[in-house]
């Protein structure tokens, strides 16, 4: 084990890392089931009211843009289906678990549902990696953040670079701490039980090259992951057309392995920058 890694544990010793939820053990267990019972899994969520009521919260918000109004946890398993109510669940159950205070709080849970979504569309459209894992991995990928922020009193400092894809976030940490969000971010997937692919994803999201993962999901996971997050930087800021048209054509250049690992090109970027601007509206 590494450098970053065994530092890593350390850190995690000296922390409160949430334990997964009983909730999401009951689900996780029911959808790896051959048959999955709908009425066990609505009435293991629905027993809990306040989680409940956060879930419906979520699933009528303008984020998610559904055409009708939930007001049972049955009507949204039935409406989403059992996947897409397992990521509502996660993102729900997560806000509780870590908490994120000041104001690093907003900013942090936009930009966290920001890139679960632009994920999740990369996903769909790409066609190369589950909808449900790349969801889960943008829900994930910087949880680490506020429990760094807890551990650290200086580490507002990197925290806000670190959502807004700031540079040299990792070396900044590791000149700090020995560590960083990213390898913390994989030990709390892995205490989780999340799928391997997204631990894996979590722990490489900032590295430039991706040859040394031989996980082929976990590589085309972590591609998914680094797009996002320059898409999410791209609908963040207020550029004009020039000035972002040279932005992503650098980009697409210093990262053409992540296009050609996900089978896109230059225009998808565009398009995407809009979805993401529009889920920004929205939120």
């Amino acid at each position: 084990m590494n450098t970053a890694a065994l530092e890593a544990e350390k850190l995690i010793a000296t922390i409160s890392i949430p334990a997964q939820p009983q909730v999401v053990i009951d689900l996780q267990r029911e959808m790896a089931s051959v048959e999955p019972d709908f009425s066990q899994i609505s009435a293991a969520v629905a027993k809990d009211i306040a989680l409940s009521a956060k879930i419906i919260k979520l699933i009528n918000s303008p984020f998610y843009g559904l055409s009708r109004t939930v007001t049972s946890i049955a009507q949204a398993l039935s409406l989403l289906g059992l996947n897409n109510f397992n990521n509502i669940v996660l993102s729900s159950v997560i806000r509780e678990a870590i908490k994120v205070d000041g104001e690093l709080n907003e900013r942090f849970w936009e930009h966290t549902l920001l890139m679960a979504r632009l994920c999740e569309m990369i996903a769909l459209s790409s066609r190369m990696i589950s909808a449900d894992l790349a969801y889960m991995v943008g829900l994930f990928h910087d949880c680490a953040v506020p429990l760094m922020l807890n551990r650290f009193p200086d580490y507002e400092e990197i925290a806000f670079p670190c959502l807004g894809g700031g540079k040299d976030v990792i070396a900044m940490e590791e000149l700090r701490y020995s560590t960083n969000h990213a390898v913390v971010g994989y030990m709390v997937a892995k205490n989780w039980k999340l799928p391997d692919v997204v631990a894996l994803a979590i722990r490489h999201h900032h590295e430039t090259s991706l040859d040394h993962i031989s996980d082929d999901a976990a590589r085309t996971l972590t591609s998914t992951l680094v797009l996002a997050d320059f898409i999410a930087m791209l609908a963040d800021t207020s550029v004009s057309l020039n000035v972002e048209g040279d932005k992503v054509e650098r980009w697409a250049q210093y990262n053409r392995h992540i296009l050609i690992e996900l089978g896109l090109t230059c225009d998808d970027i565009y398009e995407y920058r809009e979805d993401a601007v529009e889920l920004l509206v929205h939120s």
